[in-house]
């Protein structure tokens, strides 16, 4: 009946038949697949606290700069940090505190053979906790890649200008020699001239 049917609609959240609605998920499948998400995600995700401390990390941590989650843990990420980078990671963590949400900031994180890979973040605070959910991407290849085009222009540019200077200086030099060949014939023909006119 129409009333049967209403019912059924609003406790399974579609009409029977229909199947173009996803089933309403229980909270433990909810929980199961953040977990899940978060476990499996290949970007770096994680909690952080605003005292400079990670609360959680993701296994992509470890995958990246070879640190356990234990080592991640057991300090400050500012340990992790490049020194030249330190203070703008501290003003982009004051920001956090005051409300501010990150986007596509860019720091440097030593990974454990002494190297660094370059992150671009995006965090948001938590309402009413001192907390921050962030995700990093590491965007090392995508740096040198940059750096690399960068060098190759660099190069283009100078080679071009060197050959335009060594151009220039060959047309100069051109000029300069037709003056030379050329200032005896001018010279005589205005000579001639000037015995012309006195005529």
């Amino acid at each position: 009946s129409p009333s049967t049917n209403k019912r059924t609609r609003g406790l399974t959240g579609r009409r029977r038949g229909d199947g173009l609605q996803a089933p309403v998920l229980g909270a433990a499948q909810i929980e199961q697949e953040s977990v899940s998400f978060f476990e499996h995600s290949p970007d770096l995700l994680c909690v952080a606290g605003l005292d400079g401390c990670f609360k959680r990390v993701n296994p992509a941590w470890t995958s990246v700069l070879g640190w356990t989650a234990q080592a991640l843990l057991s300090g400050q990420f500012f340990d992790f940090v490049h020194p030249d980078d330190i203070r703008a990671t501290r003003a982009e963590l004051a920001k956090l505190a005051a409300g501010a949400v990150t986007i596509m900031f860019e720091n440097r994180y030593r990974h454990q053979d002494g190297s660094y890979r370059w992150f671009q973040w995006n965090a948001r605070p938590v309402a009413g906790q001192p907390l921050v959910y962030a995700v990093a991407r590491d965007v090392t290849r995508q740096k040198w890649l940059e750096r690399e085009i960068a060098e190759i222009a660099d190069r283009e540019r100078e080679r071009l200008g060197r050959e335009l200077h060594d151009g220039l200086c060959q047309t100069l030099a051109g000029i300069s020699a037709l003056s030379t060949t050329l200032a005896p014939t001018l010279a005589a023909r205005s000579e001639l001239n000037s015995a012309e006119a006195a005529t």
